[in-house]
């Protein structure tokens, strides 16, 4: 097991915030492809099941069955984004599909019932083809919805490209080598090089502790990266942050799973991280830059002033 440890000051102006030390802790590759290989052909094998329970007619329980198999689709496939992540070795933090993909996957659940009207299969089980096409429906609208959200949340890719090509430049200016870098991490220097060379990867793949780390290694703040060096200095802090996601909540008369929902970003590990973060402000530091985009839309901030 490797151990990384960390420590990162949360607020640059309060000196009454301790630092915060955050603990990882994850397999190794040659662990994590095999087992995610293993878990991966294991649940399309359960997917298969989960398939013929609700599109297959069975006359012993014609309802059961396809309400089980509804049921069980979801943390099947919930399951299968793991073992993918597990494989890929990506911290895909904010969903494994994007918009287009989602939209794509909703078109085929709702061609199961108009393919049911040319195969005769509505003809011989009316009722259960009702339920089924009912079910395809709702699954095409909420994968739709999902992909709206998603979709604002997305950057340009020129955005993506000014920002790596920003961090390269100040890391030649600085002097620093990838291999320095790297160290914050996990020690990859292949995943410092995925942050210069691949769009999206300062979004997604780096958490906000990560990033402030290397940009503070290369003498410069996390916004500059991603701002005009005309823009003004961060000024909304973690704990800031946090006190205007309760104020909002309770303005609004939003739930926090609600605001998760709007948000859309969930941990890895358990739960959600909006609340978890309400209960732990250190918590925003494993953020990446998009979750804090999201939120800050919520809010109506500007968020590259809530950058570390």
């Amino acid at each position: 097991m490797h151990n990384i440890t960390r420590k990162v000051a949360l607020a640059h102006n309060d000196p009454d915030f301790d630092q915060v030390e955050v603990r990882r802790a994850e397999l190794p590759r040659w662990v994590q492809v095999p087992v995610g290989l293993f878990l991966g052909l294991f649940m399309l094998l359960c997917l298969g099941g989960v398939a013929a329970l609700v599109f297959s007619s069975n006359e012993k329980a014609p309802i059961a069955a396809p309400v089980l198999g509804v049921v069980l689709l979801f943390p099947s496939l919930w399951a299968l984004a793991k073992c993918v992540r597990l494989i890929t070795g990506r911290k895909t933090k904010g969903g494994l599909l994007g918009p287009r993909a989602l939209r794509t996957i909703g078109w085929l659940f709702l061609a199961f019932p108009v393919g049911g009207l040319f195969t005769g299969y509505i003809r011989e089980n009316p009722m259960l083809s009702v339920y089924q096409a009912i079910c395809d429906v709702g699954i095409f609208v909420g994968l739709r919805g999902l992909a709206s959200v998603r979709e604002r949340r997305m950057v340009t890719q020129a955005e993506e490209l000014e920002a790596r090509i920003r961090l390269k430049r100040f890391r030649e200016d600085a002097g620093k080598t990838p291999q320095e870098l790297a160290v914050f991490l996990h020690d990859s220097v292949p995943a410092y090089y995925d942050l210069e060379d691949h769009n999206g990867d300062l979004y997604k793949t780096v958490s906000l502790g990560e990033l402030e780390a290397i940009c503070s290694a290369i003498g410069i703040r996390s916004h500059r990266l991603f701002a005009d060096e005309a823009a003004s200095e961060p000024s909304i802090s973690p704990q800031d942050l946090i006190s205007r996601v309760k104020s909002h909540l309770g303005e609004t008369v939003v739930t926090v799973g609600e605001f998760e929902d709007r948000v859309g970003y969930f941990e890895d590990r358990v739960g959600y991280v909006i609340g978890s973060s309400l209960k732990d402000v250190s918590e925003v530091m494993d953020w990446n830059v998009d979750c804090l985009r999201s939120v800050c839309r919520e809010l109506g901030v500007d968020w590259r002033k809530a950058l570390p």
